[in-house]
């Protein structure tokens, strides 16, 4: 089994098979597209982001967002999806922001929900 904080991880997100999101006026997704939709967001924001590292004593792998986010690394355009990647990843429960450093995210998985 891989990683929980990997894209292919099996765990599910908070919203139950067939009642996944509707997506800029589209349809509902069904489990599988959601679990297409979710491993895609997933990815890029490993892809994207700092190493994960833990902080504190609990072993809670957090992902530092600010590289996404900074014209020095992208251009304009970019920062603005990956700003609409991460609003949507947190809408619909799939990370976790810190609560004193916002930058920093976590990838939630159903246990953690």
């Amino acid at each position: 089994m891989s990683h929980p904080t990997h894209p292919t991880h099996h765990a599910r997100s908070r919203t139950p098979a067939g009642q996944g999101p509707a997506l800029a006026g589209q349809r509902t997704l069904d489990a599988s597209d959601w679990a297409v939709v979710r491993g895609s967001v997933l990815a890029l924001i490993i892809e994207q982001s700092d190493l994960p590292f833990s902080i504190g004593p609990e072993p809670v792998a957090w992902f530092d967002t600010a590289p996404m986010l900074t014209q020095h690394e992208h251009c304009a355009s970019i920062v603005d999806w990956h700003r609409t990647v991460l609003a949507f990843a947190t809408q619909y429960g799939l990370i976790a922001p810190h609560p004193q450093r916002p930058h920093l995210v976590r990838i939630v998985t159903e246990a953690q929900g």
